[in-house]
């Protein structure tokens, strides 16, 4: 397949916190464009042309990344064709050699749609399921919950195997694709923020085929993964089991921990000891209680 270069863009996205940007040396002999989208006005690079975004979702950075990550059709409409590269990848080769290798052997049509993206090594769905769980990669309960939805809708989806989100080849503005785009960014909306675990379910049902290729995730001849520049502090989700209250519970405990306060004050003039003890305890923790209760409801 045959394009122009000034028909596909190159991109990558960092939100939040992250891992720093990469350099990117088998930029400079490309003749393509290659743009980091970031909300980080002081972010610098000499090999990506840095485009400042906003948020879609403004306290979630993740979800926000996928956002653009889900949607070039919105970010680049100007442009056919996209390849979206993680940052963790670093090129050992020039973009356009790593585009012919994914193209080769491959018969597809401009006018079809197409998404491209890796396998990921041996691992199928139900695999990527359970290692996003147990590396504690996000909540808990939107996995388990995105899980038995789709053992539900499309079990022996969970069987097919699993692909690598990190690089993603499509020409994204084709009608198709950008139902696709759609479907997909809602299910990682609704459940959990890791994007592979979503990907077959949301182009099963888009009636869309994924165009799968072999590469090793861990290097290749091609490319080097994964290169951090620092730790990946939010990597990893730290589960906050009051968000998964209702608030009307959470105001009936509110009213609870009032009639309660009313009872201590009562028993206080009492002038027990171990009484005036337990109270002091009590109040404390009803205290940071409230403080908690007060945030969440905030929110």
């Amino acid at each position: 397949m045959q394009f122009n270069n000034d028909e596909l863009i190159v991109y990558t996205c960092l939100m939040g916190e992250n891992e720093g940007i990469n350099s990117q040396p088998c930029f400079h002999s490309s003749k393509l464009r290659h743009v980091c989208l970031t909300d980080d006005p002081k972010l610098r690079s000499d090999d990506w042309e840095i485009v400042l975004v906003d948020r879609i979702i403004p306290d979630d950075c993740h979800r926000s990344q996928r956002y653009f990550k889900t949607k070039p059709h919105i970010i680049f409409p100007n442009y056919k064709y996209s390849l979206y590269l993680d940052n963790t990848i670093v090129l050992k080769r020039k973009t356009e050699d790593f585009l012919r290798m994914i193209f080769e052997n491959k018969s597809i049509s401009e006018n079809d749609p197409f998404f491209c993206l890796p396998y990921h090594s041996q691992f199928n769905l139900i695999n990527e399921f359970n290692a996003c769980a147990n590396n504690k990669l996000d909540d808990q309960f939107r996995i388990y919950e995105q899980l038995n939805d789709y053992i539900k809708t499309n079990l022996n989806a969970l069987k097919k195997r699993a692909y690598w989100g990190a690089i993603l080849l499509r020409n994204h503005n084709h009608k198709k694709l950008v139902k696709f785009s759609e479907i997909w960014f809602s299910h990682i909306c609704r459940y959990s923020r890791r994007d592979q675990l979503s990907i077959i379910h949301a182009s099963l049902q888009a009636k869309i085929g994924l165009n799968g290729f072999e590469l090793k995730d861990s290097g290749s001849e091609y490319h080097k993964w994964p290169i951090t520049r620092k730790k990946r502090n939010n990597r990893t989700h730290k589960t906050n089991y009051i968000d998964h209250i209702p608030h009307n519970y959470l105001d009936a405990i509110s009213n609870k921990i009032l009639e309660n306060e009313k009872l201590l004050m009562k028993l206080e003039k009492k002038k027990d000891r171990n009484i005036l003890l337990k109270i002091l305890n009590l109040k404390e923790f009803y205290k940071n209680l409230k403080y908690l209760i007060k945030n969440f409801l905030n929110k």
